[in-house]
């Protein structure tokens, strides 16, 4: 009987130390196919081995790798890329991209709207240079790899545009500030430690702006070490652009109007050519049909006191010379209300006589600030390019 008692307690015991090991195996199991689950990726595809000593007991079940080949780690650039070169923008054209109206000479590309700039992409390290030549004064801003960087730039010679850029593969992107009365920008060379790799692709979107200098962004850079109270980088046409990863191209003049403005040349005039501060004679021939086109005049007309029948027909020529360009299918938006007085009536009249929205021509009233030399802050156009974007985004064929 006793025997028969301690038999019992053996099985039972046996029962027990079974069942603790078998229990003990499954956990080593279960942590070790969690290992397993951590060591696979490190989320861009990279293998990475950690020590078991990070296991946790979290209650949540591993998170699910899908079962394809873990893309290998990217290899470093060859050491070949990595030289001296200079590179004529004239004779490199297809590996630069060029914002705004421009044209390509024997000596250089020329640069002298507001906004206007070009890009590139290159395996890089050290300092880029770009040497240029400039009637007057010209400010420049630039991106590394889409950030601003901060500074003031001033074209000329041997223009320092980056300094101890890190080895590796970037995008440079160069903006003029200047409006186009304030100098002419002729884009000459790139020197650079490293070797121009492929185009930056054109966005999906591509918007023209067209206006005076509430359009080049006067006011917008008022400080004393700014060399310039224009920033066209600051103004509502560059912003709404970046903000819609949209190219663009603006068309400005400070102090110009339809009829009537602070300079001589008006805006039909100047618009239907490609550049009439460097020739009265080349016509604008479009390569790329915009998604929208954004108009901001008046102000310089209803200051002084343009003649509104005269001020009205100049508005359907101006919408006249955008359709010969672009056809009658893209949006027309004319903003309005941006700084003062600004014959919004006559232009709201022309746009209905027109056909208004039937005819893809609308209206988009800013809300008022002249609180920077008599214009729009900076705080003013960061405000205005969020609301107009807004609306652009409202537009038939601009989904956003």
């Amino acid at each position: 009987m006793n025997m028969a008692k301690n038999t019992t307690r053996s099985e039972r015991a046996g029962i027990i130390v079974r069942t603790i090991t078998c229990a003990t195996l499954a956990v080593i199991m279960l942590l070790s196919l969690a290992t397993g689950c951590r060591n696979r990726t490190d989320g861009s595809g990279t293998v990475i081995d950690r020590p078991t000593e990070v296991l946790t007991t979290s209650t949540q079940a591993p998170e699910k790798t899908p079962d394809a080949t873990p893309t290998p780690a990217p290899t470093e650039l060859p050491e070949e890329l990595f030289v001296d070169n200079v590179y004529p923008l004239s004779e490199n054209i297809n590996s630069f991209k060029v914002y705004g109206r421009h044209e390509v000479k024997e000596k250089g590309v020329t640069c002298d709207w507001s906004g206007s700039g070009f890009a590139f992409r290159a395996a890089l390290e050290g300092d880029v240079y770009l040497e240029a030549t400039v009637t007057g004064e010209c400010f420049l801003t630039v991106f590394l790899d889409g950030e601003r960087q901060t500074g003031v730039i001033k074209a000329g010679k041997n223009t320092l545009l980056l300094k101890d850029v890190p080895r590796g593969s970037h995008l440079v992107e160069v903006f003029r500030q200047s409006e186009i009365r304030q100098s002419l920008l002729m884009l000459k060379t790139v020197k650079m430690h490293g070797t121009l790799l492929e185009r930056p692709a054109d966005r999906q979107l591509y918007f023209e702006f067209i206006g005076d200098s509430i359009t080049s962004g006067y006011g917008t850079n008022n400080k004393a070490d700014a060399g310039t109270h224009t920033d066209a980088t600051m103004g509502y046409p560059f912003l709404v652009s970046r903000s819609m990863d949209a190219d663009h191209s603006i068309v400005s003049v400070t102090g110009i109007g339809l009829v009537k403005g602070y300079v001589t040349e008006t805006m039909p005039d100047v618009y239907k050519l490609l550049d009439r501060y460097r020739s009265a004679k080349t016509a604008y021939e479009p390569v790329r049909v915009p998604n929208a086109v954004i108009v901001n005049l008046g102000t310089n007309d209803a200051t002084m006191s343009s003649d509104p029948a005269k001020y009205i027909d100049a508005v359907k020529t101006l919408i006249g010379e955008i359709r010969s360009f672009y056809g009658n299918d893209v949006p027309v938006v004319w903003v309005y209300n941006s700084m003062r007085a600004d014959h919004s009536s006559h232009t709201l009249q022309a746009l209905s006589e027109l056909g208004g929205e039937a005819a893809k021509l609308y209206s988009f009233k800013m809300e008022m600030d002249a609180s920077s030399l008599g214009h729009p802050s900076a705080n003013a156009h960061k405000r205005d390019a969020a609301a107009l974007k807004a609306f652009i985004e409202t537009l038939p064929g601009i989904a956003p």
